[in-house]
């Protein structure tokens, strides 16, 4: 109990060291009335959470065990305090592995929490978050604590707050897990510091002489060695064969007519002042240009006509999109496309351009090897990769579905391989004939 204490106070200071002491919240004291719920925990724990809530049986305040409660509160951030907390109650207790009755017994439990906050301080109502770790005490027995939680912070006065807060308590002593509720009070140990602005003095203008340039010493204002009565830019460093003005940037693109080959045209470094080639004069630079020696339509990409993909003919793109679904391949129990479905990927991105009011449903298919459960989740995931393959490629989403049916719709045999393999496939279905 002593190195959780000394390991909490260590992470205040340390967290308290590094913020603005304007912005968070100062040490505090809060004390606090609580009430124990071990009723309503049990009831959970045995049914559910929806159950209880359903039948009304949570435990009212009046058959909760009530209890008292300390915390040392300080803020980490704006909108994140820590704090340490004692509770305490005396609730009906029956040593384990004894014949005596039960007894009023000290139930303390000492915990620090972390309070995520929505909101700095600086609102009158703000919501929160809590969570940590503890240990609980009762008679001779000890465990952990873990309390998680949310509540509301109310402040009334500065530096002033009301605390409401319910959190769900997982302890590791048999059929100690319980709620507990709370509402306190808590109020800073220290002040916070004003810092006061003190008024710099306005000192006097002194003024100078100007500067006076020896007798027989003419002035270079720009240190460039050119005196100014010569100098045809006398505050800009320059070059004695521009008569003191820099090397010129005729083209304006940042490299000076000596390095720029191209002084008259803007171009870029890379080719030494001059703009990106169009070596086949077609009109699209060669850095985009795909047949950069041969002149062809921006169309295709710089290329002659003749190199154009292969138009599918009407006929034949319905056994086209059958013939690529057939070759999409993944890796043995994932969603990993294959190199070797690229080609067949491929083909069918380029029907679905060329036909572009097409619509396909994409179904996923497995064998019956595994749980139906893992074989639905394993096609659905195929089918959507095959349909953000499309999209990343250029084919609109609107225009996709995808299905995944497990081992439901078998075309094979699932009890030989040659049919599970069969099974194990892609289909694609167009929507609109």
């Amino acid at each position: 109990m002593n190195y959780f204490i000394i390991v909490c106070l260590s992470i205040v200071s340390m967290f308290a060291q590094s913020q603005n002491i304007q912005e968070i919240k100062l040490p505090s004291i809060s004390v606090n009335y609580t009430a124990f719920d071990f009723t309503t925990a049990t009831l959970i724990k045995s049914t559910s959470l929806s159950k209880v809530i359903k039948e009304g049986t949570w435990t009212p305040l009046n058959k909760m065990e009530p209890g008292f409660g300390i915390s040392y509160i300080k803020g980490l951030k704006p909108k994140v305090d820590i704090s340490i907390g004692l509770q305490g109650s005396f609730i009906e207790y029956k040593k384990a592995n004894t014949t005596s009755d039960s007894s009023r017994t000290l139930l303390t439990e000492l915990e620090g929490l972390i309070r995520l906050k929505l909101l700095t301080d600086n609102y009158i109502i703000v919501p929160y978050l809590a969570a940590g770790i503890g240990v609980s005490f009762i008679g001779n027995a000890s465990g952990v604590v873990i309390p998680l939680g949310m509540g509301l912070q109310v402040k009334i006065l500065p530096e002033t707050f009301v605390f409401i807060d319910a959190q769900y308590r997982v302890v590791t002593l048999k059929n100690f897990t319980h709620f507990i509720y709370s509402v306190g009070i808590s109020s800073a140990l220290t002040k916070r510091k004003i810092t006061r602005s003190i008024p710099q003095p306005v000192l006097p203008t002194i003024k100078t002489a100007p500067e006076q340039t020896a007798p027989g010493i003419e002035k270079d204002t720009d240190g460039d060695g050119i005196v100014d009565n010569s100098d045809r830019c006398p505050l800009v460093p320059g070059d004695k064969r521009y008569n003191g003005c820099p090397i010129p940037d005729s083209d304006k693109d940042g490299l000076n007519d000596e390095i720029d080959h191209c002084p008259n045209i803007p171009g870029i470094e890379k080719y030494i002042g001059c703009p990106i080639p169009d070596t086949d004069n077609d009109g699209l630079n060669d850095e985009i240009d795909s047949c950069k020696f041969t002149p062809g339509p921006h169309a295709n990409y710089g290329c002659p006509l003749q190199n154009l993909p292969t138009v599918v003919p009407e006929k034949t793109f319905k056994e086209e999109i059958d013939k690529a679904a057939k070759q999409i391949f993944f890796e043995t129990g994932k969603a990993t496309l294959l190199k070797s479905s690229i080609k067949s990927l491929q083909n069918l991105t380029g029907i679905l351009k060329e036909h572009p009011t097409l619509k396909l449903e994409i179904q996923g298919h497995t064998d019956n090897i595994g749980s139906k459960s893992s074989n639905y989740i394993l096609s659905q995931a195929r089918a959507d990769a095959v349909v953000q393959y499309l999209i990343k490629n250029g084919i609109k989403q609107s225009r996709l579905v995808s299905k995944g049916f497990g081992s439901e719709l078998p075309v094979a045999s699932n009890k030989i391989e040659t049919g599970r393999s069969q099974n194990r496939r892609v289909v694609m279905i167009i929507l609109n004939e």
